[in-house]
């Protein structure tokens, strides 16, 4: 029996309806991304961390710098771009909420920021990391900072704009990255 047989002899043995399906479906879908779906929100694997100096703010990028000696939580603080080679802190995932110094908190590398206000921007416009400790910019870092594309806007609206943030991103010559605008 294929696959197909299977899941129509299912479908009749549990009187599923589309909706049971089509629930079922997202359920899958959101195992095989590591993490569940949730509308505007945590889209993907889901990464608990412990908030490094300061702590984070919420909204931020983030660096992740390995596990503490005390556990196995991976330390968690801004992401940022720099023009001095090696001193460039990468954004690995999105931290939704505030992170205390020392405590734990979630961070993902895949989710839709929404609520923003995106009105200077066009629909798949590309989003950068940031000059500024844990910020995102709509605007290409200026020539000799290293730049990392972390996600796009997904939405167009001065009070309910959304960007998606896909994480770790990629990173490119800034030499290249003007060329793309």
């Amino acid at each position: 029996m294929g696959a197909y047989d299977r899941v129509k002899e299912w479908v009749a043995r549990e009187k599923l309806t589309a909706a049971d399906i089509n629930a079922e479906f997202d359920n899958v879908i959101a195992m095989v991304e590591g993490g569940p779906v949730v509308e505007g929100g945590l889209v993907g694997p889901r990464i608990n961390v412990l908030g490094g100096t300061g702590g984070i703010a919420a909204g931020s990028l983030v660096w992740l710098s390995g596990a503490t000696g005390t556990g196995d939580l991976q330390v968690a603080t801004p992401a940022v771009s720099s023009d001095v080679a090696g001193s460039t802190l990468y954004a690995m995932a999105y931290a939704p909420d505030a992170i205390l110094e020392d405590a734990e908190g979630e961070v993902s590398m895949c989710y839709e920021a929404t609520d923003l206000d995106t009105s200077t921007a066009v629909a798949g416009q590309l989003v950068y990391l940031s000059v500024i400790d844990g910020e995102y910019s709509l605007d290409l870092p200026s020539p000799g900072y290293r730049v990392q594309v972390v996600g796009y806007v997904s939405q167009v609206s001065a009070t309910v704009g959304r960007i998606q943030f896909t994480l770790p991103g990629s990173i490119i010559p800034w030499s290249i990255a003007d060329q793309i605008l």
